[in-house]
């Protein structure tokens, strides 16, 4: 008999037990008649009444104990399952937390600003085994254009799981996770299907956070060579006014900071405007790179050289005195003659009262006291 009722059974025991020895005391105590006389007593109808009321009450209160413990064993189940669903629950969402997490961690890597796509996915193979069920057994790897990130994973592994990471409908490595020992099999072996959902999650994000990044450093590659267009001049390769004055800027905080003696040359083309008279603009440019030539292989390489007009050109003679300057200037003259160039030119050095805005100045009026003396007197060659 089921367990259910065993209220009913003990009801019904107590009142045979009842009727037995309410039988055995009438024997016993008034000797009016034997025994089994005395269990059913047929010829006095009150005594019968009375013993099936009190058999009825066992029973019924049998009845009625049954009917409340089986409500009680029913709740009881019922909280079994609860306490049972809660505790899956409490697991999976626990399951949860940890995917959360390491989406979050890989996003986070992601908006760090800077960080190469190398040191990216290095990181996240490292967070791959905390999303799992059994962190403690399990291992991560990515593999991305045949370089792999994180811990060694045989390809005969025998609990693995794998995502491909996708670009353009083209497969350029893969995420990985695998357990070094055999676990209770789940809905994928050992994984679970939301871990399934996360490893292909994972890849996805991945793919996106690799394109994101290729933008970024081509970007990163366009503005730099953005800058540097913007800093040189078209025509001479050399730099242009805005690059001229960076570095002037730049070299004047320095030689602030250190002290050390810089010299500044302005040179001007004497005769470019005969030039393009003569022979159109296509040799006056012609004759602008071969004077920017003259000058950039007789500087030193720290030098810095610009076209900062149409035909006028500047030199900053970096950590440089007079004594150095000149052998380079001279140099230059030299060269420009050797082509048939006609230029004037003037060398200053920086004070520390005018700084190098001061040298220029300086340079540039000399430049023209160069040119106009020659007005007066061609054979003459310095100032």
């Amino acid at each position: 008999m089921r367990c259910a009722h065993w209220s009913l059974v003990a009801g019904l025991s107590l009142a045979v037990i009842y009727w037995l020895v309410d039988a055995l005391l009438h024997t016993s105590l008034f000797h009016d008649r034997d025994f089994w006389a005395a269990v059913l007593p047929l010829q006095d109808a009150d005594e019968m009444w009375v013993r099936a009321l009190i058999s009825a009450m066992f029973i019924g209160f049998g009845i009625v104990m049954d009917a409340v413990l089986a409500r009680l064993r029913r709740v009881h189940q019922r909280q079994g399952c609860l306490v049972e669903k809660l505790e899956q629950s409490t697991q999976a969402l626990g399951e949860r937390v940890k995917e959360l997490r390491c989406l979050y961690g890989i996003d986070e890597l992601a908006r760090t600003e800077g960080t190469t796509i190398e040191a990216i996915l290095e990181d996240v193979a490292a967070l791959l085994p905390s999303s799992l069920q059994y962190p403690e057994i399990a291992l991560g790897r990515i593999v991305y254009e045949g370089d792999a990130f994180g811990a060694a994973i045989s390809q005969e592994a025998n609990w693995r799981q794998t995502a491909e990471i996708v670009i353009d409908n083209a497969s350029v490595g893969s995420v990985e996770v695998c357990y070094v020992e055999q676990m209770p099999d789940r809905d994928e072996s050992p994984f679970l299907e939301e871990e399934r959902y996360l490893i292909d999650s994972m890849a996805v994000r991945l793919a996106g956070i690799i394109k994101q990044k290729q933008a970024e450093q081509s970007l990163r590659d366009s503005e730099a060579r953005f800058q540097q267009l913007s800093r040189m001049d078209g025509l001479t390769g050399l730099l242009n006014r805005r690059g001229w004055n960076e570095s002037l800027a730049d070299e004047e905080r320095r030689a602030q900071r250190h002290g050390h003696q810089t010299c500044v040359m302005m040179a001007d083309v004497d005769d470019l405007k005969d030039t393009n008279d003569r022979h159109g603009h296509a040799a006056g440019d012609d004759l602008l790179r071969r004077i920017a030539e003259c000058i950039r292989v007789a500087v030193r390489d720290i030098d810095k050289v610009a076209r900062i007009g149409g035909d006028e050109f500047a030199i900053l003679f970096i950590e440089c005195d007079r004594d150095t300057a000149s052998p380079v200037s001279e140099r230059i003259e030299a060269a420009w003659l050797a082509e048939g160039i006609k230029a004037s030119w003037g060398i200053a050095m920086r004070n520390a009262a005018t700084g190098l805005q001061g040298a220029m100045a300086e340079a540039d009026r000399l430049m023209y006291e160069m040119k106009a003396n020659r007005r007066t007197d061609p054979s003459i060659a310095k100032a």
